[in-house]
């Protein structure tokens, strides 16, 4: 497959030039169902969904009767000298839940933004679907109260529908609009367009058309949607107690840094900063690694100016020789190009008598731009005293990767067969030439570290291209990374904790972030899973995790099941209370490790890295063509049988190469060449002959 070249990276030389959940409780179930809730079937109230986010107001007053009868009961007893401890241990225990209902229920929301939960009544018609070419097909539509969609039917097989069935979230839908062109005047029909581009239309009865809507509108749509994370506490709710730790965090602050052999109490090169009220930055960690000599004064005004707030910080250091990659947003330098003295004094601290590299992810027409708005990128003038590299590497921006997306999608999405692909309309989607461009820069700032110099990677604010290149740098530099704790603990440090905004990236809006303005939507996450897809192909025994897993991430992480994804920044997980409340991807994948184990990986003792070749980037069909199984040459199934197949091949002819040496240095006697098995003896007549 070619692929359209693209502009090469600008470098600069300075030597050349709440959630409302405990606030109002379930007591009030039937109040809020009343206002806002859906139509109940058959005037039969519904159950209380969670019943441990609260009890409803009948049982914590029958709870009250019992005490104060129990309560009356252990006075008498208290007089007559004759305590039951049984009994008396049973009022305390009824007295503590009654007291913990209580301070639950007036305890104050954290923030409006994350609104209480809301039940969901199951949802069954009979609708018509229609495929691309406009084919109708009789179907019925579930929706249950585990906000999953359900389509079923008797049909000739869509290639998308796994034996005439396919399920998926009502998180994963990002478009659901009237469609009346297909049936004419028929404005029953709704056409659905899912994250990852496919899209469905659907004819419904009358009689189902509205209450279809309002659960869409209610549970779905981005715009309108207050009760996005339902499907995460419902997830939480039906599996918690299946899971040993609901809320694993492979990422350790202290261990991870101590294993990047960094010791801030006999070292005096590093410290830490206490982020944990969010003082300094809002989106980033509560634990910041900063030079050792910045003062809090100096530390602040370097902050501020920094989009965002988001100052030069450490995410890694290079063992073997102690180089660093540091991440930051852009500057607020503007055209004027202002000096900042304690930018200047901690980026002259990052250097460290060393050369710095700084990498800005973007073009630099963009960077430029972005003067006009007061930011803009570093004057390399104003750093008289480093030894300072720019290099602009042309990364897209996240309008620029959502709409490439679209592209590859509506090329790929609906063909039954994978040679009749346009390819030349994959290539132009420009989808593939991003990740070129990430991974040629990755492997740029992986030869600056290996050389001995220092880096800064930023982008615009420093959560979307920043992340894709520190994590990619890593991963070529570090085996660990490349291990199944290892790159879950990457995702961990340099997306999750980092501030990545995979609540607006996957979709997950609210009412409140009308603020927010353009769509924010983008597949970022999944274009770095696509890199990391590359990189595997052409250096699979050295990743310990197989396929599955990126390619379970890819879809995990518009649906909205687990609370790792639902976040922009620590700061919403913790108003949130994500630890408690939703479970943790990292748990299901520890608990069914075995899926996700490359059975073939060979640890790379000498770290000698990894290659990659771009004649061979590939269209990555285990995502694209997830529905297809039958033509898809690679599919996940067989793709480890295969190489495990090669594997014992190789094997076997090692055991055949040895055992003629032995014969040609003359080591084995007659009666040994004939215990050889039969391939081994064609291989001796033919090395004869």
């Amino acid at each position: 497959m070619e692929l359209k070249p693209f502009s090469k990276s600008v470098v600069i030389n300075n030597k050349n030039s709440n959630f409302i959940d405990d606030s109002i409780k379930l007591q009030n179930f039937d109040r809020i169902n009343k206002d806002t809730g859906l139509k109940r079937k058959n005037n039969i109230p519904a159950k209380e969904p969670f019943p441990h986010f609260g009890l409803n107001k009948k049982f914590t007053n029958v709870i009250k009767e019992v005490d104060e009868e129990e309560e009356g009961n252990e006075i008498k007893r208290k007089n007559s000298n004759d305590i039951d401890s049984k009994q008396f241990k049973r009022f305390i225990m009824k007295k503590k839940t009654q007291i913990f209902q209580e301070e639950t229920i007036r305890k104050p929301a954290k923030s409006v933004m994350f609104q209480r939960i809301k039940p969901i009544n199951d949802f069954f018609t009979d609708c018509i679907f229609l495929d691309k070419n406009k084919t109708p097909y009789n179907c019925k539509l579930y929706i249950d109260n585990e906000y999953q969609v359900s389509v079923y039917g008797d049909m000739t097989k869509p290639f998308y529908f796994n034996n005439n069935y396919y399920s998926f979230p009502l998180l994963y839908i990002s478009r659901c609009v009237n469609n009346s062109n297909v049936f004419g005047s028929n404005k029953y029909c709704k056409e659905i367009t899912l994250k990852d581009n496919r899209n469905f239309i659907f004819k419904f009865p009358p009689k189902t058309f509205d209450e279809f809507n309002e659960i869409i509108e209610t549970f779905a749509l981005p715009e309108k949607n207050k009760y996005y994370f339902n499907y995460a506490y419902s997830y939480f709710q039906k599996e918690n107690h299946l899971m040993k730790d609901s809320n694993l965090k492979i990422y350790k602050f202290s261990k991870e840094f101590k294993r990047q052999d960094i010791d801030f109490s006999t070292e005096k090169k590093f410290k830490i900063l206490d982020n944990s009220d969010f003082k300094y930055c809002e989106t980033y960690p509560k634990k910041l690694i900063v030079p050792y000599d910045m003062s809090d004064k100096d530390i602040v005004k370097s902050a501020d100016f920094r989009t965002k707030n988001r100052m030069p910080t450490l995410t890694y250091r290079y063992k073997k020789n102690k180089c660093c990659i540091w991440r930051s947003s852009q500057t607020k330098g503007g055209f004027s190009g202002g000096i900042n003295e304690s930018d200047v004094k901690l980026l002259t601290q990052i250097a460290d008598t060393k050369k710095l590299f700084i990498y800005d992810a973007r073009p630099y027409l963009a960077a430029y731009a972005n003067k006009l708005k007061g930011a803009g990128f570093e004057n390399i003038n104003n750093y008289p005293k480093i030894d300072l590299e720019l290099i602009f590497c042309g990364m897209s921006n996240i309008h620029a990767v959502r709409s490439s997306f679209q592209k590859i999608t509506n090329n790929v999405s609906y063909l039954t067969n994978c040679e009749s692909t346009n390819f030349i309309n994959i290539t132009n989607s420009g989808w593939y030439e991003a990740i070129i461009i990430l991974l040629k820069s990755s492997f740029q700032i992986y030869n600056s570290i290996r050389e001995g110099n220092n880096v800064l990677i930023h982008c615009s604010d420093g959560w979307d291209r920043t992340s894709q290149l520190c994590s990619t740098s890593q991963l070529l530099l570090d085996k660990y990374y490349r291990t199944l704790d290892g790159f879950i603990c990457l995702i961990e440090k340099d997306w999750i904790s980092f501030g990545h905004q995979f609540r607006y990236r996957s979709g997950f809006y609210s009412p409140v972030d009308s603020n927010v303005g353009e769509n924010q939507f983008s597949p970022i996450f999944l274009q770095w899973l696509d890199a990391v897809y590359q990189l595997m192909c052409q250096n699979y025994t050295k990743f310990q995790f197989n396929f599955n897993l990126i390619s379970f991430l890819a879809e995990e992480v518009f649906t909205g099941r687990y609370g790792t994804f639902l976040f922009n920044n620590d700061k919403e997980r913790e108003e949130f209370d994500e630890n408690n409340k939703t479970i943790s991807i990292w748990s299901y994948i520890k608990q069914n490790e075995s899926k996700f184990i490359n059975h073939i990986y060979k640890e790379d003792d000498y770290n000698r890295g990894l290659t990659i070749n771009f004649k061979q980037i590939r269209l990555w069909r285990d995502y694209f063509y997830k529905f297809e199984k039958g033509n898809n040459e690679y599919c996940l199934e067989d793709y480890d049988k295969k190489l495990k197949e090669c594997e014992t091949t190789i094997n076997k002819d090692k055991e055949i190469i040895e055992k003629l040496s032995k014969i040609i240095a003359g080591k084995c006697s007659s009666q040994e060449i004939e215990g050889f098995d039969f391939e081994c003896k064609k291989y001796i007549k033919k090395f004869v002959k």
